[in-house]
């Protein structure tokens, strides 16, 4: 009875043991990627950005090409863009500008947000900056008060993308 007891004991200690094992599984989906639009908070609970090969704008009126932070929920109902002409390398300050303003070589971002079907693109007014920081593979970016509109409505989004390569 006594080393039936003592078994017990350890396959206790050792499962007590494994459920308190750090997981990474979590340490590869930044989760701090958050934003506000219009009075609404939304997190990100994907968020990851790619390199596209060509910069402009597509036949559709929608930038395409250069690096792009993606961020959305986990339904890919709401969600958040910034396209960057080129890939950000070091930590820097881009400014948000309107669609048609995008290059390859300019230090700009284009902002644009997706909420349940509706969609709000960057203005470019009042030069609203984006500051972007890079450490190691990961990036982050940080916006406030950026001008946004839909159909001639503006809002104003906020908010702070973390992001890793897809």
């Amino acid at each position: 009875m006594k080393a039936f007891s003592l078994l017990t004991f350890a396959l206790i200690i050792s499962l007590a043991f494994y459920s308190c094992k750090k997981s990474s599984a979590g340490s590869t989906n930044p989760t701090a990627s958050r934003w506000t639009l219009n009075g609404i908070s939304y997190k990100g609970d994907s968020s990851y950005y790619a390199t596209i090969d060509s910069v402009g704008i597509d036949s559709a009126g929608y930038f395409a090409g250069g690096t792009e932070l993606i961020s959305m929920d986990a339904g890919a109902i709401d969600e958040i863009y910034l396209d960057f002409g080129n890939t950000p390398t070091a930590d820097t300050t881009y400014t948000v500008i309107r669609p048609e303003e995008i290059t390859s070589t300019s230090q700009v971002v284009l902002l644009v947000v997706k909420t349940a079907g509706s969609g709000f693109i960057s203005t470019g007014a009042g030069h609203v900056q984006v500051k972007v920081s890079v450490s190691g593979n990961m990036v982050t970016a940080t916006f406030a008060n950026v001008p946004v509109e839909n159909n001639g409505t503006p809002e104003m989004v906020s908010g702070t993308i973390v992001a890793k390569p897809q």
